[in-house]
């Protein structure tokens, strides 16, 4: 009897872990049904549906109202809304991002069930369902801004209250995921996830090869940033949250193939590259080719889906540096200002 409690006990904690990151990772669509004169209408079915995948999900207003429909993958979703002596509701263009919940409160009107009425508008922005600060850096920003390296942290950047956070070391003990400092606090004091799961290493650092880029921005829809004050659900760190949805497919087939080359010939050189004599390189040599390929389509039409990337990384680096030796003044003994000291003979070689 108590292995069965044991375990059963286990399974509980798993599910509720489960339930905690599916709903970092999704949205959330809400909102009250009235009618005509403002009174509440319990009982109304409202069809939540993904415009990109065909997924739907049915659920039913109670006895105040209200209903809601948590845990929805992000993306363009469409509602109908319907309830017998009432005219049938079409609401469309919800936009719902990672982390959101949308409050769509809708009206019916009185009418027969075949008449049906379309709105299409997105859901206020306002969020008036949570207190925490938050910014939301979507697909089409994420593929159209030239970003170096192609690494997505330079897009966290721009968001208010994230700055860089310098560091003496990156390394295989340290990491090789750049140091964000959010709201003040440390670079060790931020959570990553990606959908719903924490993917920081063990010194809480993001996860990153040697290129030093946080994610391929082929593999990521969107991602948010969020500051303190943030809900229980994220927990375990000070600083802030990084909050990243991966890609899916839907019910076409798509696919591509990318390359993108930087390299010496594009670049302007520091103060320190300059010609010693006139066979010198203007520059030190440098080539980077991010190259790779992307798939996805249905397993099963309006149920599941695949999505899958390949990025290559090929650099080559040549740095400029400069280290101070002595000169020939200096090894004959002779110091600035003319003082002369004894060189020792071995030391003059």
């Amino acid at each position: 009897m108590k292995k069965q409690l044991a375990l059963a006990a286990a399974l509980a904690v798993i599910l509720l872990a489960a339930a905690a990151n599916a709903q970092v990772a999704t949205g959330t669509i809400s909102g009250t049904v009235r009618d005509n004169t403002g009174a509440v209408l319990p009982g109304v079915t409202v069809v939540v549906q993904n415009q990109d995948t065909g997924i739907s999900r049915t659920v039913l207003s109670n006895e105040a109202g209200y209903y809601s429909a948590p845990s929805l993958a992000v993306g363009q979703y469409g509602l109908t809304i319907s309830l017998p002596g009432f005219q049938s509701l079409q609401r469309t263009g919800i936009t719902l991002t990672v982390g959101r919940e949308a409050v769509v409160d809708v009206q019916l009107s009185v009418g027969t069930v075949t008449q049906t009425v379309e709105v299409s508008a997105e859901a206020p922005l306002v969020a008036t369902t949570d207190a925490s600060v938050s910014f939301t850096v979507a697909d089409t920003t994420i593929r159209e801004l030239p970003l170096n390296g192609r690494d997505v942290t330079e897009l966290v950047l721009l968001n208010p209250g994230v700055n860089d956070a310098m560091v003496h070391s990156n390394a295989d003990k340290y990491g090789y995921g750049r140091r964000i400092s959010i709201s003040g606090a440390r670079g060790e004091d931020n959570s990553f996830l990606l959908d719903g799961s924490y993917i920081g290493n063990f010194r809480r650092q993001p996860p990153s090869g040697p290129g030093g880029a946080l994610f391929g921005t082929e593999t990521v829809r969107e991602f948010e940033v969020v500051t303190n004050p943030y809900s229980a659900q994220y927990g375990r760190v000070l600083g802030g949250v990084f909050n990243a949805v991966s890609k899916s497919g839907d019910n076409g087939w798509h696919g591509g193939i990318y390359e993108f080359l930087r390299n010496s010939s594009l670049d302007a050189r520091n103060f320190f590259d300059q010609k010693q004599t006139p066979s010198d390189p203007r520059l030190p040599p440098f080539r980077r080719n991010q190259f790779g390929a992307t798939f996805s389509g249905p397993v099963v039409r309006n149920k599941a889906f695949f999505f899958t990337n390949y990025e290559g990384l090929r650099e080559s680096l040549t740095t400029t540096q400069f280290l101070a030796v002595p000169d020939l003044n200096a090894r004959q003994g002779i110091l600035p200002g003319g003082r002369t000291i004894q060189v020792n003979p071995l030391m003059a070689r």
